[in-house]
């Protein structure tokens, strides 16, 4: 195995071991951030259970819901874009994202 080849290993591992330990306590932190958590994990934590209760429930999501998943979808587009493909990119798919209009009603 060459260096490259290992060192990439250890990375891959260290950082999925890394994603492994944020979930453990992110799953195990969830009813305290509810309670005592700053302003940002809570609006993340009420981003989760939407997100959750939408595919669960597969109820059409109010409003205000709507547009709290249509930001959080355009700042993983951005994010993404920017990661893959340099800023221009990202800022390219979120405003994409955001220009998203709902399907018209189609007639029975």
């Amino acid at each position: 195995m060459s260096p490259g080849t290992l060192a990439t290993t250890v990375a891959f591992l260290g950082a999925a071991l890394a994603a492994w330990g944020v979930a453990e306590l992110a799953l195990a932190g969830v009813p305290t951030v509810r309670v005592r958590g700053s302003g940002a994990l809570r609006s993340l934590v009420a981003l989760w259970d939407l997100v959750v209760r939408v595919g669960r429930d597969g109820r059409d999501p109010a409003a205000a819901d709507r547009r709290r998943l249509l930001a959080s979808g355009a700042v993983v587009a951005l994010c993404g874009g920017t990661v893959v493909a340099g800023p221009l990119a990202g800022t390219a798919l979120a405003g994409r994202a955001l220009d998203r209009r709902p399907d018209p009603p189609r007639a029975a």
